[in-house]
């Protein structure tokens, strides 16, 4: 059989809907409740379906798609690990644990479909079905960590300062980017061991998070005005993980891949908030039409780049964006 048969075979419209169920799987269980009978059932009832589902796939990729098919192969064997265990109660721990090797293996099976071609998969699509489990620790850190970052450069950073702690930190972060591309064990320690609270598993197989916000850190910092840059920062590190919790919390509606309405209000509420709040504090000559404009301004600019990040990591695109216009409308 050759490929442009089999990829008729294994189609968009076929792999999107699985995918989806399987990435829903992880995340309801991101929480597991080992007491709530009801909840247990529910969970039992659903992998097995979806172990079915993922058994029937494998067999069609097994002939023309080897890689491919061992990576479903390892979700189903994670899968069904979980079932065998959820047959004896486990704890909460277990579970977790379970949820964990899934994670990873799906996040595997992304990659590889979009590296051997086994579906007519567009690249939007690997990036929406990313794992983004509910995390506090890493919506925190992403916030305290802008804020410091936003104390030191108003306050003790000169501008040269700042552009050097910054390029100093990049040297670092992509020679640790680079070497746990050569070497399994350390990118293993790295994802989790030091930084398993707050990081994604997708990143274990791409660039981290933390190396694209501050590669845009240094961008900003390094080209754009003072104020730009700051307010800036602000944006992505109070109103992402606003958008991120509020959407993940009660967002229902979906008005652009995986992102919610009440979710980008959020993001443009909260951006409003800070960038208004910070330059009332330090440009209090503005006037408040003047302060509501730029703020607006740069929430609004913050939110629709956020909403339709793809390709582009919105903790990249984010900060540049916001960047740009508060440089544009500051002055």
């Amino acid at each position: 059989m050759s490929n442009s048969t089999a990829s008729n075979i294994i189609s968009f419209e076929t792999l999107e809907p699985l995918i989806e169920e399987v990435r829903d799987f992880i995340d309801g269980i991101h929480n597991p409740r080992p007491d709530d009978y009801a909840w247990m059932e529910k969970i039992k009832q659903s992998g097995e379906e979806l172990a079915a589902k993922l058994a029937n796939f494998a067999h069609t990729t097994r002939e023309n798609y080897p890689t491919t098919y061992r990576a479903i192969n390892k979700l189903y064997e994670n899968l069904q690990s979980l079932l065998r265990d959820l047959s004896q109660q486990p704890n909460y721990q277990v579970i977790i644990e379970h949820r964990n090797l899934l994670a990873q293996a799906y996040e595997k099976l992304l990659v590889e479909l979009k590296r051997e071609g086994a579906a007519d998969l567009p690249a939007a699509l690997v990036q929406t079905q990313q794992l983004k489990p509910f995390n506090y620790a890493r919506n925190i850190n992403h916030t305290v960590l802008a804020l410091i970052g936003v104390l030191l450069y108003y306050f003790y950073l000169t501008h040269q300062q700042a552009v050097a702690v910054l390029g100093t930190l990049f040297i670092i972060f992509v020679i640790l980017e680079m070497t746990r591309r050569f070497s399994k064990r350390l990118n293993d320690f790295w994802v989790d061991k030091v930084f398993r609270a707050i990081v994604r598993p997708s990143e274990r197989y791409r660039i981290n998070s933390a190396t694209i916000f501050l590669t845009a850190l240094l961008i900003i910092v390094w080209i754009f005005p003072k104020t730009a840059a700051i307010t800036a920062t602000l944006v992505l590190g109070f109103s992402d993980p606003a958008a991120t919790i509020v959407g993940k919390r009660w967002g229902r509606r979906r008005i652009w891949a995986d992102k919610t309405l009440i979710g980008s209000l959020a993001f443009f509420v909260v951006g409003f908030i800070v960038v208004g709040t910070f330059l009332i504090l330090t440009e209090p000559g503005y006037g408040l039409w003047r302060i509501s404009g730029i703020a607006a301004g740069m929430a609004g600019a913050g939110t629709i780049t956020e909403l339709f990040s793809g390709r582009i990591d919105d903790n990249f695109s984010v900060p540049i964006v916001c960047a740009i216009v508060g440089t544009l409308l500051i002055g």
